[in-house]
């Protein structure tokens, strides 16, 4: 993982996990992260996620993409768009 691009986020269970961020980009006047915990899924490929967020001087919230026409809109820019 690139330390720079480095954050700290509890999950659902308040449990402390790092994340390494990929990418960020505002799509359609909202801001999108995709980022990694450096696991990968059975193929070997590196598993991302994907959330909105919110940042205040203070905080940084990751909110969840509930709806799937979204979710997959911004996998296809980040499959488009993202150089490693």
């Amino acid at each position: 993982m690139n330390k720079e691009k480095i954050f700290i986020a509890r999950d659902e269970n308040g449990s402390e996990c790092q994340y390494e961020m990929l990418m960020v980009k505002n799509v359609d006047n909202i801001p999108v992260i995709w980022y990694t915990d450096g696991s990968k899924d059975e193929d070997g490929s590196k598993n991302v996620y994907i959330s909105t967020y919110e940042r205040t001087d203070t905080t940084f919230s990751l909110n969840p993409i509930e709806n799937e026409e979204t979710l997959q809109k911004y996998a296809d820019i980040f499959s488009n768009e993202y150089k490693e």
